[in-house]
Protein backbone atom coordinates (compact mmCIF):
# COMPACT_ATOMS: atom_id res chain seq x y z
CA UNK A 1 0.00 0.00 0.00
CA UNK A 2 3.16 2.20 1.03
CA UNK A 3 4.83 1.49 -2.56
CA UNK A 4 1.07 2.76 -4.37
CA UNK A 5 0.60 5.86 -2.67
CA UNK A 6 -2.32 4.90 -0.51
CA UNK A 7 -1.13 7.10 2.79
CA UNK A 8 -5.19 8.70 3.04
CA UNK A 9 -7.99 6.50 5.08
CA UNK A 10 -9.98 4.84 1.95
CA UNK A 11 -7.74 4.61 -0.24
CA UNK A 12 -7.28 1.46 -1.99
CA UNK A 13 -5.10 -0.67 -3.99
CA UNK A 14 -5.65 -3.95 -5.71
CA UNK A 15 -2.83 -6.28 -5.94
CA UNK A 16 -3.03 -9.10 -8.89
CA UNK A 17 -0.99 -11.62 -9.74
CA UNK A 18 -1.74 -15.84 -8.69
CA UNK A 19 -4.42 -14.57 -6.54
CA UNK A 20 -5.97 -10.76 -6.00
CA UNK A 21 -6.19 -9.18 -2.65
CA UNK A 22 -7.52 -5.58 -1.75
CA UNK A 23 -6.15 -3.61 0.88
CA UNK A 24 -8.06 -0.08 2.26
CA UNK A 25 -6.00 1.47 4.44
CA UNK A 26 -7.89 2.97 7.53
CA UNK A 27 -5.70 5.42 9.12
CA UNK A 28 -5.23 5.11 12.93
CA UNK A 29 -7.81 2.75 13.81
CA UNK A 30 -7.90 -0.48 13.83
CA UNK A 31 -11.09 -2.06 12.25
CA UNK A 32 -12.96 -4.98 12.32
CA UNK A 33 -15.12 -6.09 9.26
CA UNK A 34 -18.87 -7.04 8.81
CA UNK A 35 -17.57 -8.95 5.40
CA UNK A 36 -14.93 -10.93 7.74
CA UNK A 37 -11.64 -9.16 6.23
CA UNK A 38 -8.34 -9.32 7.70
CA UNK A 39 -7.59 -6.09 10.23
CA UNK A 40 -3.49 -5.86 9.77
CA UNK A 41 -1.17 -3.09 10.09
CA UNK A 42 -0.21 -2.13 6.80
CA UNK A 43 2.93 0.19 8.18
CA UNK A 44 4.69 2.11 11.01
CA UNK A 45 6.21 5.30 11.31
CA UNK A 46 8.01 6.10 14.26
CA UNK A 47 5.07 5.74 16.82
CA UNK A 48 2.32 6.40 14.32
CA UNK A 49 0.58 2.69 13.19
CA UNK A 50 -1.05 2.73 9.86
CA UNK A 51 -3.95 0.38 9.98
CA UNK A 52 -5.85 -1.50 7.10
CA UNK A 53 -8.60 -4.10 5.86
CA UNK A 54 -7.52 -6.85 3.41
CA UNK A 55 -9.48 -9.36 1.90
CA UNK A 56 -7.96 -11.99 -1.34
CA UNK A 57 -9.08 -14.00 -3.58
CA UNK A 58 -6.54 -16.96 -4.11
CA UNK A 59 -7.28 -17.59 -7.89
CA UNK A 60 -7.17 -14.42 -10.08
CA UNK A 61 -4.18 -14.72 -12.55
CA UNK A 62 -4.03 -18.46 -11.92
CA UNK A 63 -7.53 -18.98 -13.50
CA UNK A 64 -6.70 -17.10 -16.43
CA UNK A 65 -3.56 -19.58 -16.93
CA UNK A 66 -5.91 -22.69 -16.30
CA UNK A 67 -8.12 -21.54 -19.18
CA UNK A 68 -5.43 -21.35 -21.89
CA UNK A 69 -4.19 -24.59 -20.53
CA UNK A 70 -7.56 -26.37 -21.39
CA UNK A 71 -7.82 -24.65 -24.43
CA UNK A 72 -10.56 -21.97 -24.08
CA UNK A 73 -8.20 -19.54 -25.67
CA UNK A 74 -4.35 -19.52 -27.28
CA UNK A 75 -3.56 -16.15 -24.92
CA UNK A 76 -4.63 -14.97 -22.14
CA UNK A 77 -5.08 -11.40 -23.35
CA UNK A 78 -8.02 -13.34 -25.52
CA UNK A 79 -10.23 -13.31 -22.46
CA UNK A 80 -10.92 -9.21 -22.65
CA UNK A 81 -12.37 -9.66 -25.87
CA UNK A 82 -14.54 -12.73 -25.06
CA UNK A 83 -15.57 -10.64 -22.56
CA UNK A 84 -16.54 -7.67 -23.91
CA UNK A 85 -18.68 -9.64 -26.64
CA UNK A 86 -21.31 -10.74 -23.91
CA UNK A 87 -24.30 -8.11 -23.93
CA UNK A 88 -25.92 -10.15 -21.02
CA UNK A 89 -24.62 -13.68 -18.73
CA UNK A 90 -28.74 -14.23 -18.58
CA UNK A 91 -27.62 -15.08 -14.67
CA UNK A 92 -24.96 -17.81 -15.74
CA UNK A 93 -21.95 -17.55 -13.17
CA UNK A 94 -18.68 -18.73 -12.76
CA UNK A 95 -17.32 -18.93 -9.41
CA UNK A 96 -13.10 -19.86 -9.57
CA UNK A 97 -12.74 -21.53 -6.14
CA UNK A 98 -9.99 -24.07 -7.42
CA UNK A 99 -8.92 -23.52 -3.61
CA UNK A 100 -11.36 -23.26 -1.97
CA UNK A 101 -12.93 -19.21 -0.95
CA UNK A 102 -11.74 -16.46 1.07
CA UNK A 103 -13.90 -13.41 2.50
CA UNK A 104 -16.63 -13.37 3.28
CA UNK A 105 -17.33 -17.07 3.10
CA UNK A 106 -14.03 -18.41 3.72
CA UNK A 107 -14.11 -23.08 3.07
CA UNK A 108 -11.46 -24.02 2.06
CA UNK A 109 -12.95 -27.50 0.54
CA UNK A 110 -15.40 -25.08 -1.88
CA UNK A 111 -14.85 -25.84 -5.43
CA UNK A 112 -15.31 -23.99 -8.71
CA UNK A 113 -19.14 -24.41 -10.05
CA UNK A 114 -20.62 -22.98 -13.06
CA UNK A 115 -24.30 -22.37 -12.18
CA UNK A 116 -27.45 -21.04 -14.18
CA UNK A 117 -27.46 -22.97 -17.49
CA UNK A 118 -30.49 -23.20 -19.49
CA UNK A 119 -31.06 -24.67 -23.46
CA UNK A 120 -31.07 -20.90 -24.58
CA UNK A 121 -26.85 -20.51 -22.83
CA UNK A 122 -24.58 -19.94 -25.41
Amino acid sequence: MFGQCCFSPGDVVCSLGTGAFININTGNRCCSSHYELYPLIAWKIGNTVTYALEGNSSTAGSLLTWGQEIGLVDKIPEFEELAREVADTQDVYFVPAFSGIEAPKFDPHARGLLIGMNYSTR
